[in-house]
């Protein structure tokens, strides 16, 4: 009896709960810790953080080095063309390549987003209290 595909199945369908449910307990461990530390992080904190606007350009780059991988690989390695891998890799480079794009025409908003958040920060810290300096 071949249980591969039933270990695949299993593992498949029971890690990505995993992986989310121990994201999910790490997360909370940490803001308890800082909770017990006294550390008072405001509730806007985490809406006020901006992601930098990287992972567009990761995901972009990963794409379109999978897709030049499968181009050379399917023209040079194997010296004829395989037709699905050449598909697949040319999916790839166009789908990086967009996704780039946007990375470049975003970058605008990414700034201005940015330089809201760097003055939001500064007000946050400026209005800080600690408790030495509250009376």
């Amino acid at each position: 009896m071949d249980l591969t595909g039933l270990v695949a199945v299993v593992l498949a369908l029971g890690g990505v709960p995993a992986i989310i449910i121990f994201i999910a307990s790490r997360r909370h461990k940490e803001k308890m810790a800082l909770i017990e530390k006294g550390v008072n992080m405001p509730v806007h904190s985490q809406a006020a953080q901006i992601d930098s606007g990287t992972k567009p350009l990761l995901w972009g780059l990963i794409a379109v080095a999978i897709g030049l991988a499968l181009l050379f690989s399917g023209f040079v390695v194997q010296r004829s063309m395989d037709r699905d891998m050449v598909t697949f890799g040319t999916f790839c480079l166009f789908g990086g390549g967009a996704i780039l794009l946007y990375w470049r025409l975003t970058k605008k908003d990414r700034d201005t987003a940015r330089e809201l958040n760097e003055e939001y920060m500064k007000k946050m810290i400026e209005n800080y209290k600690t408790p030495e300096n509250v009376e």
